[in-house]
């Protein structure tokens, strides 16, 4: 099973133990890839000459959620996946309408309290890096924090490159 600093921290979040088991499953899911695996926690202070080999998954849960810069991570991240990689990653997620205005209006302190932005916009994050989303999952989180039950996987692909004739 992947184990960061994503996971070992994640006992002081407000995410509760139905929560944590859930992620820890979905992690190992997409551990069991074929090829290597990488957790995108390791890659988010990695050097800039970092390579990964063909056929890599990137994996992230929460990760996206505790940075400060999640947008430059994604593209770091794009950068480096070979042609044939791919990344998944399970994050909190921002609600349309109504529902996300009052989670971005109490995300700050959820941050505080949790160290994890509730409210995030997952996918225009990982489009905006130029990967292209390949499968999607919303689901509800059995967490004790409001703002942190939508959830969103995402399994996502460098974009193709046009072949020329």
């Amino acid at each position: 099973m992947l184990r960061g600093p994503v996971g070992r921290a994640a006992g002081r979040d407000g995410l509760g133990r139905a929560a944590l088991a859930v992620l820890d499953a979905r992690r190992a899911a997409a551990g069991r890839a074929p090829g290597p695996v990488v957790d995108l926690a390791e890659l988010v202070d990695a050097a800039p000459d970092t390579v990964l080999a063909a056929g890599t998954t990137v994996v992230g849960v929460t990760v996206l959620a505790r940075v400060d810069d999640p947008a430059a991570v994604l593209t770091r991240v794009a950068g480096l996946l070979p042609a044939d990689g791919r990344l998944v990653l399970v994050e909190p997620r921002r609600r349309a309408g109504t529902p996300g205005r009052l989670q971005s209006a109490v995300a700050g302190a959820v941050r505080r309290a949790t160290g994890l932005r509730p409210d995030l916009p997952v996918p225009a994050l990982v489009r905006s890096a130029g990967l292209v989303i390949a499968s999607i999952e919303r689901f509800t989180m059995p967490t004790p924090v409001l703002p942190l039950r939508p959830f969103v996987a995402i399994e996502a692909i460098p974009t193709p490159v046009a072949v020329t004739r």
